[in-house]
């Protein structure tokens, strides 16, 4: 899974306001009186106003810096109603002030009808009150059911990157978890941005799948954003996020969410991965939690020693993860995140989307391919080769066709191929046979020869492959994750789709091993079959599950076996995880029918 890739996305604003202020006249050190503009304001265009007079912008976010050279100047917020006055380098809410400055009114003076002089000056914090900062300056809570694709942390180094969601696993370290969205995520900007999934969900929500692969410890995946954005296209910037107080957030989850503080690669690598961290309970209905800073701990086997309160002065990032034993699977929906300290923007937990609404979709097509544990639904009407299980060891070799038969033990079957086989690279590559038959297809011939039992062919694949590229053994894999298989093919006879382990394994059960019976099919079926379905034939010498052999898979098998002099056709469309979508609805290519005799009189190699 590559999910360490970030969502760096411009934000650009191309609306139009149309807004008229009524008549007021400033003072300023200069006796100047001037009268707003009644002409609409462009958002993220502000020209200079000569001396004496002031700004008219739609919203705070479109004010210029507050400088030294604009200390004084005032301007006017249309969607505010307000007035605000650069004053020490920050925008300060101002007040409206009748005849003598001196004299200030204990209430705001809303407008005026008179032509009389009014002078704005900032709030004053005698009374108590102290004035938030603009909002853009500061962290805004965010609704996934608002439709906002970004969060606004006030924060940003200036490189408008932050706040955006994303992905992360435990990839990197040999895991293989995943993230299954509802919705295909992308927009024009990036194709792993998450707008798509915010607005079907009403907040970001998905389905892992927890796959510890080659790792030690637990597997884990998770979303987070960050607070300062990126420097450099790739340096993700701490900044000082104290003032925030805490975090609130709203959410449903399977499992219980570990919420971290990331400090950037650097930090987090010199404590040990021990990061500052709370933990958000299993909630099977909208929670919302509240945490100050202070309450933010770590584990205690890192490096260091650093506090919720000190990591806040230096946060890169807010980190949601799920982490669990291998094979654990469920939902979780992030629907609401804002700061503990409410000064600058309330917090009301969202009300999320009704059951009737919200619906998780089993996609039919490939337009959008699910992943299961990493394994891509394959579709060989699609031109492709290599089956993706996500479960590759290494050697970067699983998930090739190939064919398999009864000549070990003495038998003479065989599989007629339509076309030759090989490409560039292997003389045994099935591509010819994928691109003339839009899957895998042949014609069968079983032939018993010196076996005591009923001769078979089939084709397979490998779940994880070697190791090595060169040399080894294909090794088994855990593909509990993917929940089972599914299939769409089309056979002359009944045909068995079997869970190939490692040879000492199938030895340890007398070779019968787990399968499940694929009906004949002279027409394209569809297949999907949990692990619980594959079943032991019963005469072997050990015991094993569906499921338990899903954990040390080493192969699939689609297998025909019959009795002897037997023929007939088959082909293998699409195969993928349980739910995966297989399909042949894009099919157009006849199966092709195969003249035994003429093929066997030319020779054709098997």
């Amino acid at each position: 899974m590559s999910s360490k890739k970030m969502n760096i996305r411009k934000s650009l604003a191309f609306a139009t306001v149309s807004t008229s202020l009524a008549m007021v006249a400033c003072d300023f050190s200069a006796d100047t009186t001037v009268k707003a503009s009644d002409e609409p304001s462009t958002p993220g265009q502000v020209s200079e106003q000569p001396e004496g007079t002031f700004l008219q912008v739609k919203t705070l976010e479109d004010l210029p810096n507050c400088t030294a050279s604009r200390e004084g100047k005032t301007a006017y917020v249309n969607l505010s109603n307000a007035f605000y006055v650069c004053s020490s380098e920050r925008w300060v809410k101002g007040n409206v002030v009748s005849g003598d400055p001196g004299e200030i009114p204990p209430e705001p003076i809303e407008s005026s009808s008179s032509a009389d002089t009014i002078i704005i000056v900032p709030e004053s914090s005698s009374s108590g009150f102290v004035p938030p900062p603009p909002y853009y300056d500061c962290f805004q809570t965010w609704y996934g059911n608002e439709g906002v694709y970004r969060i606004k942390t006030g924060l940003d180094v200036g490189t408008e990157t932050s706040g955006y969601w994303y992905t992360f696993g435990d990839d990197a370290d040999g895991g293989m978890s995943t993230i299954i969205w509802p919705v295909p995520p992308g927009n024009e900007y990036s194709d792993d941005a998450m707008d798509p999934i915010i607005d079907y969900c009403g907040g970001l929500c998905g389905e892992y799948f927890l796959d510890k692969g080659s790792m030690y410890y637990d597997p884990f995946v998770g979303v987070g954003f960050n607070l300062g954005g990126y420097e450099d296209g790739s340096m993700v910037v701490p900044v000082d996020a104290s003032r925030m107080g805490g975090i609130r957030v709203t959410y449903t989850s399977d499992a219980a969410i570990t919420l971290e503080m990331g400090l950037g690669d650097d930090m987090d690598q010199k404590l040990g991965y021990d990061l500052p961290a709370v933990t958000l309970p299993k909630a099977t209905s909208a929670t919302t939690k509240e945490f100050p800073w202070s309450s933010f701990k770590r584990a205690g086997w890192g490096n260091g020693k650093t506090t919720g309160e000190e990591a806040s002065k230096i946060l890169a990032a807010l980190k949601f993860k799920i982490q669990a034993k291998t094979g654990a699977r469920g939902k979780f929906n992030i629907m609401a995140v804002g700061a503990l300290d409410g000064t600058c923007s309330t917090y009301v937990p969202p009300t999320p989307k009704s059951s009737s609404s919200f619906v998780w979709p089993i996609q039919s097509s490939s337009s959008y391919i699910p992943y299961y544990g990493g394994f891509e639904t394959w579709y060989g009407n699609e031109g492709v080769y290599k089956i993706e299980t996500g479960l590759d060891a290494g050697g970067d070799i699983s998930g090739y066709w190939y064919e398999f038969n009864d000549a070990v033990d003495g038998g003479e079957s065989k599989i007629i191929w339509p076309v030759p086989k090989g490409n560039e690279y292997s003389d045994e590559a099935m591509d010819p046979i994928i691109d003339y038959c839009g899957g895998v297809c042949g014609t069968y011939q079983l032939e018993q020869g010196k076996m005591d039992y009923n001769p078979f062919v089939g084709i397979a694949f490998d779940i994880a492959g070697p190791a090595d590229y060169w040399d080894g053994p294909a090794v088994a894999a855990d593909a509990s994750a993917m929940g089972g298989l599914c299939i769409a093919y089309t056979s002359d006879f009944a045909a068995s789709l079997e869970l190939g382990l490692s040879d000492e394994k199938e030895a340890e059960v007398g070779y019968d091993i787990p399968f499940a019976s694929l009906p004949k099919a002279t027409s394209v079926v569809v297949k999907d079959i949990p692990w619980s379905s594959f079943k032991q034939a019963g005469w072997g010498a050990g015991k094993i599950t569906g499921e338990e052999a899903a954990a040390m898979l080493k192969s699939v098998r689609f297998k025909i076996q019959g009795k002897d002099g037997m023929t007939g056709s088959f082909n293998v469309m699409s195969v993928g995880a349980l739910g995966g979508g297989c399909s042949a609805e894009r099919y157009f290519t006849v199966i092709p029918t195969v003249d035994v005799v003429k093929l066997n009189e030319k020779k054709i190699d098997r």
